[in-house]
């Protein structure tokens, strides 16, 4: 299966991290929690999407959230955003837009490109 376009670039030096079985999110969505974030991963029309399982409004999860096509809307307040640059389509200059991730299926694995922490290896001098 050709990889989906990920709403963030890739990087060559940021690995690839399995998150989970394709099958547990095939055709809905799976909540899980890697590398001390929560991640909401969900499959949709536009090919697979993973962002942090945080309304950037209040902080609250999205995962109970309707989908439709390329958008997500916040169960609590009904903010509307973007899967593809995780914007609030409602005011796109408005607040904090979602945090997306490259995301990927691979030998029937969900793979998220994370960002290096501070506590990352990969992160330390």
């Amino acid at each position: 299966m050709p990889q989906d376009p990920a709403p963030q670039d890739a990087s060559p030096d940021t690995p690839w991290q399995a998150v989970c079985p394709a099958d547990d999110a095939r055709g809905d969505r799976a909540c899980v929690r890697h590398a001390d974030k929560p991640l909401l991963i969900l499959d949709t029309p536009d090919g697979w999407r993973a962002l942090l399982n945080l309304c950037p409004h209040a902080g609250l999860p999205l995962q109970e959230g309707e989908v439709r096509g390329p958008t997500i809307t916040c169960p609590y307040h009904g903010y509307t955003f973007s899967l593809r640059n995780g914007k609030d389509l409602g005011d796109p200059d408005f607040g904090e837009p979602l945090t997306l991730f490259p995301v990927r299926e691979h030998n029937g694995q969900i793979e998220v490109q994370l960002p290096a922490t501070s506590g990352d290896a990969a992160s330390r001098p």
